[in-house]
């Protein structure tokens, strides 16, 4: 079994607006006879707003994935495009 862990930030949203992103994904990749192996993958990407004088993060997107590619990818928040 492998296990880890990435972690990005950006200062820019997707239009290229100025804002703190930060985006964070695990995964693991593991095999139950030794031959084949499988993946299972999360994602997600926080903004920082400030609301109330105080700064707070906001899920933007996240996803899980099996076997990313070959499988199905779930989407439980999508990050949306705001200028549409």
């Amino acid at each position: 079994m492998i296990i880890g862990a990435g972690v990005q930030t950006s200062n820019n949203d997707v239009d290229g607006n100025e804002e703190k992103r930060g985006m964070v994904r695990f995964f693991a990749i593991f095999s139950t006879d030794g031959v084949s192996s499988y993946s299972c993958n999360v994602s997600a990407t926080g903004v920082a707003r400030e609301r109330g004088g105080e700064e707070r993060i906001d899920i933007v997107a996240l996803s899980a994935a099996k076997d990313e590619g070959l499988g199905q990818t779930f989407e439980f928040v999508r990050e949306m495009n705001e200028s549409r």
